[in-house]
């Protein structure tokens, strides 16, 4: 079971000179909202989620890349697993006790990903 993560992107500037921002407010979570997110070049940024929640410092990946002509900005955890293996295999993460944070992932063959919703 995956949980969903509600936030809002809003477009702060937009330039013919390159110098074009968006911005990341989270819905239902404690997290500051993020402002200024350039995204004028292609590339992986990490932006740092404050304030930290049970000690933690959480993450976010901003995935900038352009497909026929088309900036994509794809925002997601900065965790993500790949199956390169001939077989089929389960993932479950765990946490400091060693007890399960999630229900078991299975993660098929021919490099299917599992992205993890480590925002929750």
């Amino acid at each position: 079971m995956r949980t969903i993560l509600l936030f809002i992107i809003w477009l702060q500037h937009v330039s013919t000179t390159g110098h074009n921002t968006i911005g990341v407010k989270f819905q239902g979570r404690p997290w500051e909202q993020i402002g200024n997110i350039a995204v004028d070049k292609e590339g992986q940024y990490t932006y740092i989620l404050r304030p930290r929640l049970d000690k933690v410092l959480h993450r976010m990946l901003c995935d900038i890349v352009v497909e026929n002509n088309v900036k994509i900005v794809p925002l997601r955890s900065t965790y993500n697993v790949f199956n390169a293996c001939l077989y089929p295999m389960e993932l479950i993460l765990v946490d400091e006790n060693n007890k399960p944070a999630q229900a078991v992932q299975k993660i098929g063959v021919s490099y299917y990903s599992f992205t993890s919703n480590l925002l929750t």
